[in-house]
């Protein structure tokens, strides 16, 4: 059985960090979209998408997190596991996305101290 979604926020100086914790799926994939542009809305900085506690990611997810890169630009950086790094560049090369080497360092920041 999976678990369902959590999502948590931190706020730093310059930054937000939120956590989502449990499985990234299609019944959970608006409710973290929601969640992501109102903290955009309401605060300026960068905002970090911490997902190394997923126990579980689908298609749904992994284009979620592509849509939500391209609606938010740069201020979205994601921390992910290995898993979900290679997964979410194995779906936007499919997609036709191309990043050059720089880019990618950014969508797949290390976590902020």
């Amino acid at each position: 059985m999976r678990e369902p979604l959590t999502i948590t926020l931190t706020r730093g100086a310059t930054f937000v960090r939120v956590v989502a914790v449990g499985a990234l799926d299609r019944d959970d994939a608006s409710r973290l979209a929601r969640y992501l542009k109102a903290v955009a809305f309401t605060f300026d900085g960068r905002i970090d998408l911490d997902l190394r506690e997923l126990d579980a990611i689908d298609a749904h997810g992994i284009r979620l997190l592509i849509g939500l890169r391209r609606q938010l630009g740069r201020r979205l950086r994601f921390i992910p596991s290995e898993e979900l790094a290679r997964a979410v560049h194995l779906v936007a090369r499919s997609e036709g996305h191309r990043r050059d080497g720089a880019e990618d360092a950014q969508l797949l920041a290390p976590p902020a101290k």
